[in-house]
């Protein structure tokens, strides 16, 4: 879903989950273009950190990132998940994107107090619409309006336009900036090099392709989603999901697998 009215600008989706009597196990949190808020209901989330301690917390949050996030469940999971716009990061927990990339911070760090408003309330509303209405309210209260680079949100908005698909060269062109400009601008704001930010929505994209079955191949998914060739496809997963797109739909969508919508190797 996605909040309406002023939140569409700083939240990209939300969505409430409830799952139950599925193999204790792990699920692979890969990039995209945003950051990532996760409210458990119930049992607390297990999120594992490479180089740091494990954190077993209510809410946690992950900043854009160039690889995975794991999640481990034990047969059963419950509760909200928020994907915050880099505008969003500013606008609601008053950091720049920047501070929080390529980490996985609990709420309560990064927005202090208030990460209990979050928690305390989800954890009391009844029904998925009323879950939606507690975090709609809930942010709109956080948000405040402290201004947003005009370049970089230019920048940003043809970006995730073209899910990565334009080279990030004729976007400095055509907002007006020096490569090395609009590369310092980016930096400082997101925390990516903006070859790197595109990279990550274009494997978003792909990500997409295959988890609704778009594509016949991965071949297909691979020109759709501008890869040269299955090939570049398949590297960029291992880089970014630390998996081939085959393991990835083997381990998260043994559906697809089942209904065979997507062919060829991973």
């Amino acid at each position: 879903m996605r909040p309406a009215g002023p939140l569409r600008s700083l939240v990209a989706s939300y969505v409430c989950f409830d799952m139950a009597g599925w193999p204790p196990g792990r699920h692979r949190g890969l990039p995209d273009g945003t950051l990532t808020l996760v409210v458990s209901i119930g049992a607390p989330l297990s999120v594992r950190r490479p180089g740091h301690a494990d954190l077993r917390v209510a809410a946690s949050i992950a900043g854009l990132r160039s690889g995975p996030v794991d999640i481990v469940h034990d047969g059963t999971q419950r509760g909200v998940q928020i994907e915050l716009t880099p505008r969003g990061a500013r606008a609601l927990l008053g950091l720049p994107a920047a501070a929080l990339a390529e980490g996985v911070w609990t709420l309560e760090e990064v927005a202090g107090g208030r990460a209990h408003e979050l928690t305390d309330r989800l954890a009391g509303a009844h029904g998925r619409a009323e879950q939606g209405r507690v975090l709609e309210t809930v942010l709109a209260g956080w948000a405040v309006d402290v201004g947003y680079a005009a370049p970089v949100d230019a920048f940003w908005r043809r970006l995730t336009g073209c899910e990565g698909c334009v080279p990030v060269t004729s976007i400095a062109d055509e907002i007006g900036l020096s490569r090395r400009h609009m590369s310092q601008l980016v930096r400082a704001e997101l925390g990516l090099a903006p070859k790197t930010a595109a990279r990550i929505l274009r494997f978003g994209k792909a990500r997409r392709y295959l988890r609704t079955g778009r594509t016949g191949s991965l071949a297909e998914t691979a020109v759709m989603c501008g890869y040269f060739d299955q090939a570049h496809l398949t590297n960029d997963w291992k880089q970014l999901a630390g998996c081939t797109p085959r393991e990835w739909m083997s381990q998260e969508l043994p559906f697809l697998q089942d209904q065979g919508q997507v062919r060829g190797r991973g």
